[in-house]
């Protein structure tokens, strides 16, 4: 009998460590990633030996063929990939390994997100202005304006928050 389980876990773009530490963990207690789903925040587990796995998020807006290639070539197995975001695993001995070689790639990666960020916020911008000449309905019109005021809100805290891993990222590098 094959046991499986699946677990809902919310992650962000500007924090990748907890999950690529939390699927490590999953790994060594025995339990093997071999799908995610629901843009990577639903993660499906077959249970088997304990082992260890390195897991490394990457964020890419657009990629060419040889991508997959580099890092299946190091030995990468890719997991999952949607809106963006891939999630790569390597059975390790030893030395756990990285798909980032430098602290520059990391911070190339987070501006861009920043990029993808901003490039929603002015569209929903555009949306939110034409959604508010448009609608007749003051109770529609203050749904709306609140609903766009709460996605602005988290997209101004998730670039800060992008800026503040580039801020540390950069300590680091000048240690």
């Amino acid at each position: 009998m094959t046991l499986t389980k699946s677990i809902t876990k919310w992650w962000w773009g500007w924090n990748p460590e907890k999950i690529e530490d939390w699927l490590e963990q999953m790994d060594a207690e025995g339990w093997h990633l071999y799908d995610a789903t629901s843009i990577g925040i639903r993660f499906h587990f077959m249970k088997g030996e304990s082992r260890r796995v390195r897991y490394c998020a990457d964020y890419q807006s657009k990629i060419g063929p040889e991508y997959k290639a580099i890092f299946q070539d190091a030995g990468w197995e890719l997991v999952y990939s949607g809106t963006g975001w891939y999630i790569w695993r390597m059975e390790y001995v030893g030395e756990r390994p990285d798909i980032y070689t430098d602290i520059d790639s990391m911070i190339d990666r987070n501006k861009r997100l920043i990029t993808l960020l901003g490039v929603i916020t002015v569209i929903e911008g555009f949306v939110i202005s034409t959604l508010g000449t448009t609608t007749n309905n003051q109770n529609d019109t203050s749904f709306i304006t609140a609903a766009f005021a709460a996605i602005f809100g988290f997209i101004g805290y998730s670039i800060y928050n992008l800026l503040a891993y580039n801020k540390r990222l950069n300590t680091k590098r000048k240690l």
